[in-house]
């Protein structure tokens, strides 16, 4: 076996005088696509371009044109429309999630009382009281699908104070953040990291509450990575220009040397 050139699925080789036809045109056309597909697949993630609001509508959730991306495991492929979720007596009183299934190409509006997990397009949560009522209409969209990741450090003593601020380049989704002490310290801990965003001067924790910062004991094993908790649904959407600012709320005697990544994606 040797290594070579690896061509697109479909594509078609015309020779000279031969009369193309539909059925290779269209070959060329779905192969090249795929090909998109995959690529993106490997350099991108599921998320909403735009629209794609949902609202209770009687028994359904009606889902307002949306642009978006789903993953079939291999292929990042495209939706875009609106459409509606009905509910009725056949459906299991529960908390129902919302998404667009890639797995469905033809049917991709889906609703399940098991949160998706793979490269679903989540969209919102609803319950469902089994017969004739929806509420608590949750909005889970998730903003963008380049993934992007900003870093920041302390080298030396850690103490209580805004140790990394950033100046966003883009509009930024927050899908999640980690923190580590090289040296996690010798007493009175844990050290408490918070993170904030807005606009400058105004900067507001983008955390859902004191119990979601990164909470490193000073016991812990040096270097060991910890996640932040839950951040806020509307405070984890920040808009180029805004900035991002990392708080040390507390820490630990002889803490030293600190490491935050916040990543997310651009969108």
């Amino acid at each position: 076996m040797s290594v070579a050139l690896q061509e697109f699925d479909g594509k078609t080789t015309f020779v000279y005088q031969e009369v193309p036809t539909s059925a290779g045109f269209n070959a060329m056309q779905t192969g090249i696509q795929k090909e998109m597909e995959v690529r993106a697949d490997i350099e991108c993630v599921p998320g909403v371009l735009s629209g794609g609001a949902c609202s209770i509508n009687s028994t359904a959730i009606d889902v307002a044109t949306i642009t978006c991306y789903a993953s079939t495991g291999t292929q990042l492929l495209r939706f875009y429309g609106s459409g509606s979720v009905n509910f009725d007596s056949g459906d299991a009183a529960d908390t129902y999630y919302i998404y667009v299934d890639a797995s469905a190409p033809t049917a991709p509006l889906v609703a399940s009382s098991v949160a998706p997990t793979g490269g679903e397009c989540i969209l919102c949560s609803v319950a469902w009281n089994g017969t004739d009522t929806l509420s608590a209409l949750a909005d889970l969209r998730e903003w963008g699908i380049i993934p992007v990741s900003y870093q920041f450090s302390v080298v030396g003593a850690v103490s209580a104070d805004v140790v990394g601020l950033l100046i966003l380049p883009d509009n930024f989704w927050v899908d999640g953040a980690s923190a580590s002490l090289e040296t996690c310290g010798s007493a009175a801990g844990p050290t408490l990291i918070d993170i904030h965003g807005g606009t400058g001067g105004s900067e507001a924790r983008i955390l859902a509450a004191d119990g979601d910062r990164a909470s490193i004991a000073h016991d812990a094993t040096d270097g060991a990575v910890v996640a932040f908790g839950s951040f806020d649904a509307t405070g984890r959407k920040l808009t180029a220009g805004q900035k991002l600012l990392i708080e040390v709320d507390a820490a630990a005697t002889d803490a030293a040397d600190l490491a935050v990544t916040i990543y997310g994606r651009r969108y």
